[in-house]
């Protein structure tokens, strides 16, 4: 049954090209009229005036905090739309001496001296360079304010931090074990505070020599010492690795430190006074500079390094900062502005800093018909370049890159979100087949057969169907490594165990919850993997009966009396719900945490007459009991409970649906161009549907700082 139904869809997928719009990026003003005058607080954004925009740095809400340090002060321009942002103070009187007094009292009454940089931790915290105060200032989630580093005295020493003395500090990193590190610009030297305890932090050097201030080339990893010199560290950035990235302003490089290695090394050369350095999560480093009129550039993991569109309106960018929907903040303090380079899809878009937009398409994949896909050739080249088409399920991690199973290639590929490249994850190309094994093996060398659903979890794992092979396989991203997780590739009847002694049939999808069990789709029942056991036993259904049938009113769902023809996809909700389509029934089906199973979507009327009955379709239209899925294919539950399910083909055109979170109404909220299949989305509102033709993105109104509330209406991005 598994190859007649992957048959069926091999053949209705249509031959249709699509033509593929790359992410790219838009430049928009995010604050500031172009102006400079004196401070004014509150009001919107895009009408305050500024006068020095320095650094910028972006909270986990989408919140922008930057400085402005001919005000003296740093502000806050809260998450929403571009152009419907209110901006306000955060930090600063706008008085520039330091006052004992000022020691946990709320930031907005500190006196700060030409604040040059901002940033945050883990934990809430807000640190702000006081420069010329030579301070390091920390702002705890309470609005309170204290010093962490610096006596006041400009100069260079080392020892219990507030005693200190700090040079010129501009710039900073807080890492995720509460170490501070400081770009101190006119020492020319990075320093070090152990701790954001003021009580108990030392201040130490971590490289630079403060009375050699030359800027060097660093070829090779290089032992960190602080003999070693630098130029004039404008700008901070660490990742999640130990690296820290530094523009020298002075030496036209960016440095990197590797500090659990202790080597330094120079990551980039023959810029122009390069002013500010940001990372995302897939090895992409952004940076400004401002010689020649100002630039933004991207740096991609092969260092490849881009332009990114200003046009010409960024002149002095003073920083660089992104948030984790790919937007790129740019203070520009010769335009008297914030920049913000959206990063979205081509057309007539408003960019918003909670990551939505409205307009324009993205639609990857197309120009070759079904037909000549036996092999694959787009590793490494841009996603406009490559036939997607044939593509069957689709899964995003935390930062929306995009996995995807192309099973009559035997293959999953990963398309990159900032870069659009796609690169295979696991399989050869058109070499279907089975040369694996429990333990690890290179991914990208081993066969797969057929692979149906995937889904990652958030430390690093991706899961795949593997249908051919009747096995679930795991892939170690990091490591680029593939092994057994589920199934034995016999034809047993083993249906409880480890979950690599269970048979399976077919499998057709994976899906994990937010406590670590993992439930696998097999032909037409569903298996739970229970962590806290470590075994995969029968969730409903068996995977060698099909039809209709239960036997009782509600169905005890954790029995196997239930039977059901061809599950697709499945997902969960917050409150333990299970959610599954039922292909062959046409149908959606509902499976509670006490394990009660019904049935939340589809014409029942020939199924369940009594319940098709109570539901008085001729005139509540709108309830999900009383419409046509034909072949339901995909589904997907977002963080609101609302689940999405895509109709294959339902006798009029392709649609997907969305059905209320309390199972009472639902909405046609598209009829894509293709054959809706997979679906899924991040979380945050942006929807991944795959059709016969690619791959569709669109924007949920879910996002609350949205301009109205969920319509369960899909936008296209």
């Amino acid at each position: 049954m598994l190859f007649f139904h992957l048959l069926v869809f091999i053949v209705l997928s249509a031959i249709v090209a699509q033509a593929f719009t790359p992410y790219t990026y838009k430049l928009q003003t995010l604050a500031g009229t172009g102006v400079a005058g004196p401070y004014e607080n509150g009001g919107l954004a895009k009408d305050s005036v500024l006068t020095s925009p320095y650094s910028a740095w972006s909270d986990a809400d989408g919140n922008i905090y930057f400085t402005d340090p001919a005000l003296h002060v740093v502000r806050k321009i809260t998450a929403g739309d571009v152009g419907s942002n209110s901006i306000e103070g955060f930090a600063g009187a706008g008085q520039t001496t330091y006052q004992p007094s000022e020691e946990g009292d709320d930031a907005y009454n500190a006196h700060l001296n030409r604040p040059r940089g901002v940033w945050g931790d883990n934990k809430g915290n807000i640190f702000i360079a006081d420069t010329v105060n030579f301070r390091v200032r920390i702002v705890n989630s309470a609005g309170k304010i204290f010093t962490l580093a610096g006596n006041g005295l400009q100069g260079h020493s080392d020892g219990p931090a507030t005693t200190s003395n700090l040079n010129s500090p501009f710039a900073g990193f807080t890492d995720a074990s509460g170490k501070t590190y400081i770009a101190d610009l006119h020492a020319c030297e990075i320093r070090v505070i152990s701790s954001i305890d003021p009580s108990s932090a030392v201040l130490g050097t971590l490289i630079g020599d403060y009375r050699n201030c030359v800027s060097t080339q660093y070829n090779s990893p290089t032992t960190i010492t602080t003999s070693l010199t630098l130029g004039k560290p404008f700008a901070l950035w660490g990742d999640n690795a130990g690296n820290l990235y530094f523009p020298e302003v002075t030496g036209d490089r960016i440095q990197q430190i590797d500090t659990n290695a202790g080597k330094i090394s120079t990551f980039l050369s023959g810029l122009n006074e390069p002013t500010g350095v940001w990372g995302d999560t897939n090895g992409n480093i952004f940076f400004s500079e401002r010689g020649n009129g100002g630039a933004v550039k991207l740096v991609s993991s092969t260092k490849t390094v881009t332009s990114l569109p200003v046009d010409s309106g960024i002149i002095g960018p003073r920083g660089i900062w992104g948030d984790t929907f790919g937007n790129i903040y740019v203070p520009d303090n010769k335009k008297h502005k914030i920049y913000m380079i959206a990063h979205v899809s081509a057309g007539s878009l408003t960019p918003s800093t909670t990551g939505s937009s409205s307009g324009g398409s993205l639609v990857v994949g197309g120009g070759i018909s079904y037909d000549q896909q036996d092999t694959f050739s787009g590793n490494g080249k841009l996603a406009s370049t490559v036939n997607l088409a044939g593509t069957f399920w689709v899964w995003s991690d935390k930062d929306n890159n995009l996995y995807l199973t192309m099973p009559n290639r035997h293959l999953v590929i990963r398309i990159d979100v900032f870069t659009n490249v796609v690169t295979i994850v696991a399989g050869i190309p058109a070499d279907g087949g089975y040369n694996g094994a429990s333990t690890p093996i290179d991914a990208t060398n081993a066969k797969l057969y057929y692979p149906g659903g995937l889904w990652g979890d958030d430390k690093g794992k991706l899961y795949i169907a593997d249908g051919g092979n009747r096995r679930v396989r795991v892939v170690d991203l990091a490591a680029s490594t593939i092994s057994n997780w589920a199934g034995t590739a016999g034809s047993g009847s083993t249906y409880s165990g480890a979950p690599g002694a269970v048979d399976l049939v077919g499998p057709a999808h994976v899906w994990g919850d937010k406590d670590g069990n993992i439930y696998v789709v097999d032909t037409h029942a569903v298996f739970k993997y229970t962590k806290a056991t470590d075994t995969l036993a029968l969730f409903a259904g068996n995977p060698t009966q099909w039809g209709f049938h239960f036997d009782s009113d509600p169905l005890k769902i954790t029995t196997t009396a239930g039977q059901w023809s061809s599950l697709g996809q499945l997902g969960g909700d917050s409150n333990g719900n299970i959610f599954f389509v039922d292909q062959g029934n046409s149908i959606v089906w509902k499976v509670s945490s006490a394990g009660v199973a019904s049935v939340v979507a589809g014409d029942v009327s020939t199924l369940l007459p009594t319940l098709h009955t109570e539901q008085n379709c001729d005139t509540n239209k709108n309830s999900p009991l009383c419409t046509t899925l034909l072949y339901p294919y995909g589904l997907f539950v977002d963080n609101s409970g609302t689940v999405f399910t895509t109709s294959f083909w339902n006798g009029v055109s392709p649609r997907v649906i969305a059905i209320s979170s309390d199972m009472s109404s639902f909405d046609v909220v598209y009829s894509p161009s293709g054959n809706p299949m997979g679906i899924y989305g991040d979380g945050q509102g942006t929807i991944f549907v795959t059709l016969n033709s690619g791959v569709e993105v669109f924007v949920a109104d879910t996002r609350r700082r949205l301009e109205s509330p969920m319509k369960t209406n899909l936008r296209r991005v």
